[in-house]
């Protein structure tokens, strides 16, 4: 079993690095350490499904269906 990362559950803020608006999916990279986190159209928070490539944004990270995914994508204020 892979370990747990420590910025489990805890909010991050990083970069949109792609969408696919017809896949509905994207990843960003996360400021701290550059790691890159993929999210689903759904776990974009406010309604929206879609975010434009190169908008910072906040996440949390949380257990998926296959990995860690970004979740409660939102613009940085």
């Amino acid at each position: 079993m892979p370990a747990v990362p420590a910025t489990v559950f805890a909010t991050g803020r990083g970069t949109v690095t792609s969408f696919d608006d017809h896949v509905g999916a994207g990843t960003l990279r996360d400021a701290d350490d550059g790691s890159e986190r993929w999210f689903h159209c759904t776990r974009i928070a406010g309604g929206s499904r879609t975010v434009p490539v190169g908008q910072v944004v906040t996440y949390r990270l949380e257990p998926g269906p296959t990995g860690f995914e970004a979740v409660e994508v939102a613009e940085a204020t």
